[in-house]
């Protein structure tokens, strides 16, 4: 009796294992394909670059020169760079790559969610958006078993908390 359990739980263990590694090989395959779908957009090998510009929604700008194998940032104000830091930054740039490539010209703006936009010169996009006033509950003080303030006589839930919202 014991032996029929103990191959019940193997085999048991056995499936499990059998799914869990074809689960694994699924989800690796799907990442190769994802992988192999981007676009590779420039290729410079990364002995070749000898400055690199950074610029700042805010208009700052800090810019990284090369002199003879040691990295140096040379604006705002001239430090010594972080050579780490600078190689992981080369090498992403080397070799840019894109999931999906924009039409330079293309016929509608609708595909990338931009149909009405028209940008205003003058306007902040930042300030555009918040609210003038801050949005208050009038019925914050009225509990869901209060009679409505309506003055229908009935119970809030049964009468004006649903047209609340």
């Amino acid at each position: 009796m014991k032996s029929k359990g103990f191959l019940t739980a193997c085999l048991l263990l056995l499936a499990l294992s059998a799914a869990v590694w074809w689960s694994n090989k699924k989800a690796a395959t799907a990442e190769k394909s994802a992988i192999e779908t981007s676009t590779k957009l420039i290729n410079i090998p990364g002995d070749q670059f000898q400055e690199i510009e950074i610029k700042h929604r805010t208009g700052e700008t800090v810019r990284l020169q090369r002199n003879d194998l040691k990295w140096q940032i040379t604006s705002p104000k001239p430090l010594p760079a972080d050579a780490d830091a600078v190689s992981s930054m080369v090498s992403a740039l080397s070799s840019l790559s894109s999931d999906r490539a924009v039409d330079e010209k293309p016929t509608g703006l609708d595909q990338y969610g931009l149909d009405d936009f028209e940008p205003d010169e003058d306007s902040d996009p930042e300030k555009e958006y918040l609210p003038q006033e801050p949005l208050t509950n009038p019925f914050r003080h009225v509990g869901r078993n209060d009679p409505c303030p309506c003055g229908s006589g009935k119970k809030f839930k049964r009468c004006c908390l649903g047209k609340a919202a």
